[in-house]
């Protein structure tokens, strides 16, 4: 009997602590619940009729914005404006050796390239140069090349004559490239003989001997 006795004291105090230890967490929930209602009544209650409060800010706003895109449209247009430097051919004056020219004081040959341009044929009485797709014929300095003689008046076309498609023919210079003379005939047949290295040697030698 007392043993019964000592067991339902025990069940009843653990039945006493489960409700106590409920009840506290009821508490602290309603607590919890209370005091976050009451956080969420203080902030400022959004109004739809608040947003005219902010136009006038907006508005500037969007002049600001509307300004840089004037002025990004601005530099735009002057970027499409700027016009590219024309290009120029590197080949302005040549002279004829033997089977290539002499172009700013070096030797080519056919199929070389002077920086954009490409010989394509030497003659003995000129270069043809192949620059922005389309060919352009160069005359020996003074008009002569090697072996050739002076050449003569060129007639122009006559009044109403039609100008007939063809490579554009550049102007010769009226001397050598500064520094240089030309090769007398003695040299010219010493050149005709020399290698390419020697040539150039030659070549860089006597523009070096006039400076």
């Amino acid at each position: 009997m007392k043993q019964y006795t000592k067991n339902m004291l025990e069940s009843e105090t653990w039945i006493m602590l489960l409700w106590g230890v409920t009840i506290l967490c009821l508490v602290f929930a309603g607590s919890y619940a209370f005091r976050y209602k009451a956080f969420l009544s203080s902030q400022v209650q959004f109004d739809p009729n608040s947003l005219s409060q902010i136009d006038p800010n907006e508005a500037e706003l969007k002049a600001y914005v509307a300004e840089d895109q004037n002025v990004m449209e601005a530099m735009k247009v002057d970027n499409l404006l700027v016009k590219a430097p024309p290009k120029t051919n590197p080949v302005t004056e040549v002279d004829i050796i033997g089977q290539e020219a002499l172009i700013n004081g070096k030797l080519y040959k056919v199929g070389d390239k002077v920086g954009d341009a490409k010989i394509i044929a030497i003659t003995a009485q000129s270069v043809t140069v192949e620059w922005n797709g389309a060919s352009e014929v160069f005359s020996p300095i003074n008009g002569q090349g090697q072996g050739g003689g002076p050449s003569g008046p060129s007639r122009g076309p006559g009044p109403g004559a039609r100008k007939r498609p063809g490579p554009r023919v550049a102007r010769s210079m009226s001397g050598p490239p500064p520094g240089m003379t030309r090769p007398s005939p003695e040299e010219m047949e010493r050149l005709k003989n020399m290698s390419p290295e020697e040539r150039n040697a030659f070549i860089q030698a006597k523009m070096n001997s006039r400076r």
